[in-house]
């Protein structure tokens, strides 16, 4: 993994409060499919389980490129990893919030859930943010999903 992909990992673990372990385990699961894939990722980001228990918890792994997404499914305790083709193949997002409105302070209780269908809805990916978390997917949202819905659509 380069320096700059691992290093901005360790940064947005810290933001979410993650232990040592839980950081060095995230940094391996990328590591270990930069590698293998041989991908240049540039977004990451933690899914969280959403309810009523503060601090949300950790769920899945995405990794983002301009024309991949990958995802480990409990990346804490699974290894099961897949990829989908984002570029031209998104065909819907649906966006949920709750106690969130973006531009002003995020607090505990902020949601943020962000569902996509791929290609003729076989694949789908579910986004779930809790408190600060929920402004890097909106980020996300607005980045990478949002304009490749649009050149999606262009086709």
């Amino acid at each position: 993994m380069t320096g700059t992909l691992e290093d901005s990992v360790r940064v947005y673990c810290q933001q979410l409060g993650m232990s040592d372990h839980e950081t060095d385990r995230t940094v391996q699961q990328v590591d270990y499919w930069t590698s293998i894939t041989r991908v240049s990722y540039d977004r990451v980001f933690l899914s969280q389980r959403l309810s009523d228990r503060r601090p949300a918890e950790l769920e899945d792994l995405w990794l983002f490129s301009p024309r991949l997404v990958a995802e480990c499914h409990s990346f804490l305790t699974s290894n099961r990893w897949d990829l989908m083709v984002i570029q031209r193949s998104l065909t819907r997002i649906e966006v949920d919030r709750a106690d969130f409105e973006p531009g002003t302070e995020v607090t505990e209780r902020s949601r943020l859930t962000v569902h996509c269908v791929f290609g003729s809805s076989l694949a789908s990916a579910t986004f779930n943010a809790a408190g600060i978390n929920c402004s890097r997917l909106q980020r996300l949202v607005v980045e990478r999903l949002l304009p490749n819905l649009v050149e999606s659509s262009s086709r």
